[in-house]
C-alpha cells in the first residue's frame, strides 16, 4: 500500500489528485489534494506548510470539479492556520469548488472545531466532509456536529468488509446514516474491481482509490 503523505514544503510537482467518483457509472465528481513527501511532525511545520498551501498553491491549480485538503482537529483549532482558511475562503468566487475534509486526530476540542467549521460554511457555503469514520471514537461525533455534505468510510474499516459480514452491515448502517443525513458517503482504499462492487452493495454512493488514480501530477 503507498504511503500517502503531506509535504511540509510542498510544490506543484508534488501535489497529485485522487478523483472520487460515482458507484454506479465510475464518473468523477470530485477529488482529494494529497502530497507525496514528509509528512509534518510539528505545528510550525503545518502553519508553514497551510500557509505555502493557500497563498501559492491552491489558486493555481487548474480543476473542473470541487477538491478537498485535509484538515485535523488541530489544524483547525490552531489560530495562525484556520486565520489562513478563512482568508482562502473569503477570497474565493466559488467557494463550492473546495471542500474541507476533516480527518480523525485523538487531540484537541472537537466541538469547538466543529463550531468553528460551521461557522465558515454559514459565511461561504462550503461544503464539510467527515474523514476516517470508522477509525477512531470521534467518528459519528464529528459527522453529528457538523452535518457535513461527504463522509468518507475509512479505507482499513472498508478493506476489512471484504470478508466479513458483520463489517459489511456496520458499513449499512453507515451508509444509512449518511442517506439519512443528506449526506454522501464515499468508501475509501478502492483497489480493485471486487472492491467496487462490494462498495456498491453495501450502498456507498462513491468511491475513492487505486482503481481510479490517474498518473497526471498537478
Amino acid at each position: 500500500m503507498e504511503q500517502q503523505t503531506i509535504s511540509a514544503t510542498p510544490t506543484p510537482s508534488c501535489m497529485r489528485m485522487e478523483p472520487i467518483v460515482r458507484t454506479d457509472d465510475s464518473t468523477p465528481v470530485a477529488g482529494e489534494l494529497l502530497c507525496n513527501a514528509r509528512l509534518p511532525h510539528t505545528m510550525m511545520e503545518w502553519r508553514i506548510f497551510y500557509h505555502h498551501f493557500f497563498t501559492q498553491e491552491a489558486d493555481a491549480i487548474d480543476h473542473e470539479y470541487p477538491l478537498s485538503f485535509n484538515l485535523d482537529t488541530r489544524h483547525i483549532l490552531d489560530d495562525a492556520i484556520w486565520s489562513g482558511v478563512v482568508r482562502f475562503f473569503m477570497a474565493q468566487k466559488k467557494p463550492a469548488n473546495w471542500i474541507v475534509e476533516w480527518t480523525e486526530h485523538a487531540e484537541g476540542n472537537h466541538a469547538a472545531a466543529a463550531h468553528r467549521l460551521c461557522d465558515l460554511q454559514s459565511i461561504v457555503g462550503m461544503p464539510i466532509s467527515i474523514d476516517d469514520v470508522g477509525a477512531g471514537q470521534d467518528g459519528l461525533s464529528r459527522i453529528a456536529a457538523t452535518r457535513p455534505q461527504w463522509i468518507k468510510i475509512d479505507g482499513p474499516l472498508f478493506q476489512k468488509a471484504r470478508g466479513d459480514s458483520n463489517i459489511q452491515s456496520l458499513l449499512r448502517g453507515l451508509c444509512a446514516i449518511g442517506r439519512d443525513m443528506g449526506a454522501s458517503v464515499i468508501a475509501e482504499w478502492v483497489e480493485c474491481p471486487g472492491d467496487l462492487d462490494l462498495a456498491r452493495s453495501v450502498g456507498a454512493d462513491h468511491a475513492q482509490g487505486f482503481l481510479f488514480r490517474p498518473t497526471k501530477i498537478i
